[in-house]
């Protein structure tokens, strides 16, 4: 069965008005984020046969059987022209537990051109609190990925993604996301899940 996906796009305040003519939005507003695949209930894509039928996507797990609340994976073309919040994401223990979601959210990044992302590789420990804006932003350790590298950003990881940068991203099918910084855009912070649930990682062995 060969099928196309039909995106759907995401106003967002850090994205980019050029990406939002490209796929045809009818807003002035910046487009951070084209939703290539979805199942998620915030934003859910369709898909099309050879023949032109449109299916949603619930159609292709009935056709093989597939046993699961959703589809599990998501798919996002993401272009920044701002630093998007400096965030963490929980992983499925979390989510199923405190969210009462199926999963966290575990995503990797294929970039599409130099881009620009800013990882802190140290949990956040209670003692911290309250978190002090300038000491989270020279916490991060900043990354310049080139055309067709890839990253993978494990449940826990402490991330942002910087100006200028264009990627694919391939993550599960969750939209959990707790802020800790945000630039000074009045958003709402989640500060004490964000402590719960960052980890320790290895930058090195993020990259591929």
């Amino acid at each position: 069965m060969i099928l196309k996906t039909i995106p759907k796009i995401r106003e967002m305040i850090w994205g980019d008005r050029e990406l939002g003519k490209l796929f045809g939005a009818k807003s002035e507003k910046p487009v951070g984020e084209v939703w290539l695949l979805s199942d998620h209930p915030l934003i859910t894509t369709e898909v099309q046969t050879l023949s032109g039928k449109t299916l949603h996507i619930n159609s292709v797990l009935e056709s093989f059987n597939l046993n699961i609340e959703r589809f599990p994976i998501l798919l996002k073309l993401i272009s920044a022209k701002e630093w998007l919040s400096i965030q963490v994401h929980p992983d499925d223990s979390f989510a199923r537990k405190i969210e009462k979601e199926p999963w966290g959210k575990t995503e990797c990044w294929f970039f599409l051109k130099k881009s620009t992302i800013g990882l802190i590789p140290e949990k956040i420990n209670p003692d911290e609190l309250p978190l002090k804006p300038d000491k989270i932003k020279k916490r991060l350790k900043i990354l310049h990925p080139q055309y067709g590298d890839f990253l993978y950003i494990p449940a826990g990881t402490m991330h942002a993604i910087g100006p200028e940068s264009m990627l694919i991203e391939i993550q599960q099918s969750s939209d959990l996301t707790y802020r800790v910084y945000d630039w000074e855009r009045g958003r709402d912070l989640h500060i004490e899940k964000a402590v719960l649930v960052s980890k320790n990682v290895n930058i090195d062995n993020l990259i591929y």
